[in-house]
């Protein structure tokens, strides 16, 4: 009983073999060969011989206990396929054994690569000079054919290649060899094998293809629309080919080309090869609308975006490569999941941020969440990874929500320069967290600005740092009731609140200070102070504001009354009177006690949507669970009922959320 052979393959170091297709396995990916030659073929020839011959003399060497894993050989006698012969021809095989039911064994011949059940009284036991020959089967595969799933067309090709002898260019190294078949039987016409087998695997082999809900695919983010919608190319042998295709077809329109490769009857639907505009090159194209003036709206098919053309402009795909028109489109459309906030739409500042953390170059993982029917986009998450860490597109666009406000603006370059000029102001331009319990009030309080009164002449100078800040809010006890106002929701997770008891003081304050800055003399603020309350004018309204991100003509900040975010212009904010410095910052910064979520994936859009619904805007009572890190934990409950609604129980019972 001999173990696993002990003798290793040395390989061939060119990368140029010349080779025996000896097994081949319903895809490109299981293949085997052996090498050709005289320190290969040849020595497998004199033993499978010297075996046949020990195999005829040694009836008695049979195994008696088969074990897994061992080494045997099997001899077999067939009939001569001659049909006028009636000669047998004997053979003899090493196998090894990979698991064993009963009296029977699964075996693996080592030299040819088949996988047979055999019974373990046809097995004989073998000498140690039977094992001096390395194993013979080489596991392969075809090089630019993986990760497809063939036809039945393909397979029938593919099985065409068992028993021929081929140049094997060795394109990856490993356990499994990749490689590329050359058939030189006339060297006149080399065909390279892989080639011609991968015209049996475009349409659907080759078409980009989503995982299921929770796994996650590589891909370029290729384009993103101006409603934040992304395409993204996932990557894979129709990635490849699409890559090698298009570098054919800007060699052939390089050259003179023929008029019939002008496309003189454009048709809505038809795939056409058109310039780029931006780049001069030649891409593929789907004919979206005809157009005065013989113009052409076109839609690049592999990529997503959009362009009117000149009908001059239009090519006959097949014409410059038979193949084009058969390659599936790699573009596939995706939402991003959770975007855009509820309650707000996607702006131009939002796309423009997006479209800057999305290079084209960079692999990302998209991590499916959500495939919905026939025509519902598939909503994903956008990550990419940082070091070990993956970070999320979605979520750090998520917290970048003022951007998301009509008029909003994105300016990298211009923000970076202004956060330089001023050391304080060094920080990234990223909407922090809010505060939404108000700062101990331990601050300084010194000298008050005076309020000024209509009519009055403006003061000269403000010294802000100097300002008191409001008192805090008091918030009540663990355990204990209190009546609130939803001021603002994203998720169960984070939320806003305001007292229920000071909604109308709030009020009267706006009232005030709308009063108030109608008649205010304006003031020029040439330095904005992160850690100071202002007073900011939206949709016609004055609130107090923390400014979060300075952006020299406009500001993002946070609503300390409301507890969300938005962007106003710079010229909006004004310094906060002193009488509106009394009552305590309203909004608080809240979370679901007691829930999580269904998923754990997080909050789905779904669960956004219902606890918005359920929620926003509305008198409840909560419950105070906990006070950690200036977030309150909370329960809610709906009491303008005859019966209190737990708004738990609508989560759970609509299986969006899990209790704790």
């Amino acid at each position: 009983m001999l173990p696993l052979n002990t003798a290793t393959m040395v390989l061939p170091t060119t990368d140029f073999w010349d080779v025996y297709i000896c097994f081949v396995n319903d895809s490109p990916e299981d293949i085997k060969v052996r090498l050709v030659g005289d320190k290969y073929s040849k020595k497998l020839e004199i033993l499978e011989e010297e075996l046949t011959e020990y195999c005829q003399n040694n009836g008695h060497a049979h195994v008696v206990q088969c074990k897994e894993g061992h080494v045997y050989a099997v001899y077999s006698t067939e009939k001569n396929k001659d049909a006028n012969s009636d000669t047998n021809t004997d053979t003899a095989n090493r196998v090894k054994v990979k698991s064993i039911k009963g009296s029977q064994a699964e075996c693996l011949w080592v030299d040819h690569g088949d996988i047979e059940t055999l019974k373990i009284s046809d097995l004989l036991y073998l000498k140690p000079e039977h094992l001096y020959l390395p194993f013979q089967a080489i596991d392969s595969s075809l090089s630019g054919l993986e990760h497809n799933e063939p036809s039945e067309k393909f397979i029938d090709e593919l099985y065409k290649i068992l028993g021929n002898v081929y140049v094997a260019e060795v394109v990856e190294r490993g356990s499994k060899m990749s490689m590329i078949l050359h058939d030189t039987e006339d060297a006149d016409n080399e065909v390279n094998v892989n080639d011609k087998l991968s015209e049996y695997i475009m349409d659907e082999e080759l078409a980009p293809k989503l995982p299921e809900v929770g796994e996650t695919i590589e891909c370029y983010v290729s384009y993103v629309t101006e409603t934040g919608k992304l395409f993204i190319q996932p990557t894979g042998t129709g990635l490849e080919r699409l890559n090698e295709l298009m570098e054919e077809i800007q060699i052939h329109y390089a050259k003179k080309i023929s008029a019939d490769e002008f496309v003189s009857k454009p048709e809505i639907g038809k795939v056409v090869g058109v310039q780029y505009s931006t780049d001069g090159c030649w891409y593929r194209a789907v004919i979206k609308a005809l157009l005065p003036e013989r113009k052409i709206q076109v839609h690049f098919v592999d990529y997503g975006n959009m362009e009117v053309v000149s009908q001059n402009m239009l090519r006959e795909l097949w014409k410059a490569n038979r193949h084009m028109s058969k390659l599936p489109f790699q573009a596939i459309e995706c939402d991003l999941s959770k975007l855009p906030p509820i309650g707000r739409n996607w702006t131009e500042a939002s796309v423009l941020r997006l479209t800057e953390l999305t290079p084209c170059d960079v692999v990302f993982h998209v991590k499916i969440l959500y495939k919905g029917a026939r025509n519902t986009l598939p909503s994903v998450e956008l990550l990419y990874k940082d070091g070990t860490d993956f970070v999320s597109v979605n979520d750090m666009l998520y917290k970048d929500d003022y951007l998301f406000i009509p008029g909003a603006t994105y300016t990298p370059q211009l923000a970076l320069e202004e956060l330089q000029k001023s050391p304080d102001n060094a920080k990234s331009p990223i909407v922090p967290e809010s505060t939404a319990i108000a700062k101990d009030a331990s601050h300084s309080r010194h000298d008050e600005i005076p309020s000024p009164s209509a009519g009055s002449a403006p003061e000269e100078t403000f010294v802000y740092s100097d300002m008191p800040l409001p008192p805090p809010l008091e918030i009540p006890d663990v355990r204990a009731c209190w009546d609130i106002h939803v001021s603002w929701v994203s998720d169960p997770s984070n939320f806003a609140c305001t007292p229920y008891e000071t909604v109308e003081v709030f009020n009267s304050l706006k009232n005030e200070m709308f009063r108030f800055y109608q008649h205010a003399p304006h003031q020029t603020l040439d330095k904005l102070d992160l850690e100071q309350l202002y007073a900011g004018l939206y949709d016609n309204v004055w609130y107090r504001v923390r400014i979060s991100v300075n952006y020299s003509d406009k500001v993002s900040v946070y609503f300390v009354d409301k507890g969300d975010y938005t962007l106003i212009k710079t010229d909006n904010i004004q310094p906060l009177a002193a009488q509106f410095r009394e009552l305590p910052c309203q909004a608080t910064r809240c979370k679901m006690g007691a829930l999580k979520p269904y998923s754990e994936d997080g909050w789905s859009d779904k669960a956004r949507a219902r606890f918005y619904k359920l929620v926003n805007g509305k008198d409840l009572v909560a419950i105070i669970l906990a006070k950690i890190d200036n977030i309150i934990s909370v329960k809610l409950y709906d009491t303008g009922t005859e019966q209190d609604l737990d708004m738990d129980d609508f989560m759970i019972d609509d299986q969006l959320a899990v209790a704790k």
